[in-house]
């Protein structure tokens, strides 16, 4: 019981002890806050990525493979398959005006079947909520997902751009869309590159803006665009063809797809979609002679250097700033130091008392313990202040001193993402209260040496 007297008494009395108490409090809340942003960055990557992407992609390559729609039939017939759909992809230039010339990557898709899979009507900016006032009288949304114009704006295809392609597009200081003048209705030359029938060939077509997608990823919205998967495909010659062979006898070729994109079944782990769909492909290959070598990703596969990079980048910023926070164990070791120095007396007199070395170590340890607790529930305090209004810290800084930690023109996310994982959080905490007890440590052993003549001679 004097132990846990003594060790209130103190906290209570003694300034130095709270410096300790501050040194663990800013050093877990500038831990929990490193770890809580890069892991909120993580995880928002994660889930963006998840819903961009599908849960497996079945690729044949740039070439294409023929009678996809039969597999996209039997991977549809699996249980733990909820949707797949054909695409066709390939890279090409839009040429906007005269002058301005952008790279994208272009996707061919049946928007009804695509959406099944990638939800891909969600994407499409151009709502009926938010259209200008010269689209007011238009489904834009119906557009994309079709991509017929309006009979208003003439015959030509339609096509949807990512909506950071434009550029009269720009992102503001918040990270919103600032249209200066929107391109939709606009007119643009779509110069496409076919290689699906050996050496590479041009395709030049004249489509028109009908919509555009809005991922919320910066890199997928400046390079993706959308068209019709019957367009695309006719145009890079994938489309059925009836000809003559080399041996002049009558031969049909029959039309083809990039890739098959599939969306697993409600509560269906990953591994076990991906396995299922490998077999089914598999089985596809072996039926078909001179068959193309077709191979099947997850989404964490395809980009798995990418997230393994962010992760990594997160476990470096942890180690970097937990050794940077073992400040905390030696200003802890100083204080105690001192204290024992100043509390020699008092040592000699428990001491001459009764109480055993242990007693008199434990003391000093259950103090540092105590200081470890007290700077980790004040360093969780600030921390979850911090990163619950983040944002609106950053929005003054820029505001009042033109300070900005986070630019949502230049980051992936128009917020800067945190989360507060219970795990993560249980783990520096308790690393504090250890923090705490390691530097006390000598301290304490220092205190169990002293002789209680000696300590009661000590002026």
């Amino acid at each position: 019981m004097y132990k846990l007297l003594l060790i209130l008494r103190y906290l209570r009395r003694k300034i130095a002890p709270m410096f300790a108490a501050l040194a663990v409090m800013l050093c877990t809340a500038m831990v929990i806050i490193v770890i809580s942003i890069m892991g909120g960055f993580l995880q928002s990557l994660t889930s963006a990525l998840q819903t961009l992407e599908a849960d497996v992609t079945v690729s044949g390559g740039l070439s294409g493979f023929s009678h996809y729609d039969q597999l996209r039939l039997k991977l549809e017939e699996l249980p733990e398959v909820q949707a797949a759909a054909a695409v066709i992809q390939t890279y090409g230039l839009i040429t906007l005006g005269d002058q301005h010339i952008i790279a994208v990557k272009i996707l061919g898709i049946d928007g009804p079947q695509y959406d099944r899979v990638m939800q891909y009507r969600s994407s499409l900016y151009w709502t009926p909520q938010r259209r200008e006032g010269k689209f007011s009288e238009l489904d834009l949304t119906e557009a994309g997902m079709t991509f017929d114009t309006p009979p208003t704006w003439g015959q030509r295809p339609g096509i949807v751009l990512g909506i950071a392609i434009s550029p009269t597009n720009r992102r503001n200081n918040e990270g919103q869309y600032d249209f200066q003048n929107s391109i939709v209705a606009t007119s643009l030359t779509l110069n496409a590159m076919d290689i699906s029938r050996g050496s590479p060939r041009p395709v030049a077509k004249q489509v028109i803006v009908v919509n555009e997608s809005k991922s919320g990823i910066y890199e997928i919205d400046r390079n993706v665009v959308f068209v019709d998967f019957k367009f695309l495909q006719a145009a890079l010659l994938m489309d059925r063809f009836e000809g003559e062979g080399d041996d002049g006898n009558p031969r049909i070729w029959p039309a083809k797809a990039n890739d098959i994109v599939v969306r697993g079944a409600p509560g269906v782990p990953l591994e076990q979609l991906d396995r299922a769909v490998k077999q089914c492909t598999i089985g596809f290959i072996n039926t078909r002679p001179n068959a193309p070598v077709l191979y099947s990703e997850t989404w964490k596969q395809r980009h798995a250097i990418f997230l393994g990079a962010v992760q990594k980048e997160k476990l470096m910023l942890t180690i970097l700033f937990a050794i940077i926070s073992l400040v905390a164990v030696a200003m802890i070791g100083v204080i105690f130091y001192m204290i024992v120095l100043e509390k020699t007396r008092d040592i000699g007199v428990l001491r001459a008392l009764g109480a055993s070395r242990a007693g008199i170590g434990g003391i000093f340890l259950g103090y540092g313990v105590a200081i470890g607790i007290v700077g980790a529930v004040m360093g969780l305090g600030l921390a979850t202040a911090i990163v619950y209004n983040i944002n609106e810290i950053q929005n003054a800084l820029t505001k009042h001193f033109g300070f900005t930690m986070w630019d949502p023109k230049i980051y992936y996310f128009d917020r800067i993402p945190a989360r507060l994982d219970p795990v993560e959080v249980g783990v520096i905490m308790l690393s504090a209260v250890a923090a705490g007890l390691l530097g006390s440590i000598l301290p304490a052993m220092l205190a169990t040496r002293l002789r209680p003549v000696e300590a009661l001679r000590y002026e």
